[in-house]
């Protein structure tokens, strides 16, 4: 019995596919952007239609900007952060995410790091809200959990501890 919510994979008649018709939809939005830049590297910066000169995100990439632009919108869907929850803010209100290269043709991932880590920076010292997590370049260098978030961690570590403790218990009930 075939599953009526999914529709068909067009690639694949014989499966059914969640997603696929959306994310076909979001690769035809990013085709209608322009992304001329062939270089390694590029540090580009995500604004909203709504608001333009409004800067709220600086990332850097290596990946073709459309694709970038597709990760985005599909990680705003999926996760929590406060930059995917201010990109879904955009899309369902109606206005468009606006991805705009700032500096292009950098050769390496250090210099492409330092150089996002110089902006975030930059911009965060003139007045910027940016919804970065942390300060730039690889890994979570200035990302602070909030305590709440802490809490969770700990709540979820205990957990599994008494799992462990419990699952232990039924092991050596069943081997005695």
């Amino acid at each position: 019995m075939t599953n009526t919510t999914q529709t068909k994979n067009p690639r694949y008649p014989g499966r059914n596919q969640k997603g696929w018709y959306k994310r076909s939809l979001m690769q035809k939005e990013a085709e209608n952007h322009s992304f001329p830049y062939e270089n390694p590297y590029l540090i580009y910066v995500l604004v909203s239609s709504d608001a333009p000169t409004n800067i709220r995100y600086v990332g850097y990439t290596s990946m073709k900007l459309n694709l970038r632009y597709i990760r985005h919108v599909v990680d705003a869907g999926k996760r929590k952060s406060n930059k995917d929850k201010w990109v879904n803010e955009i899309l369902t209100n109606g206005h468009k995410l606006i991805m705009v290269v700032i500096e292009d043709g950098i050769q390496t991932k250090s210099d492409a790091c330092d150089a996002e880590r110089a902006y975030i920076k930059g911009f965060r010292d003139a007045g910027a809200e940016l919804t970065n997590m942390t300060r730039g370049g690889v890994g979570t260098d200035g990302l602070a959990h909030k305590a709440e978030t802490k809490e969770k961690q700990r709540q979820a570590r205990l957990r599994k501890v008494e799992e462990r403790r419990v699952v232990q218990m039924c092991q050596e009930k069943l081997v005695a």
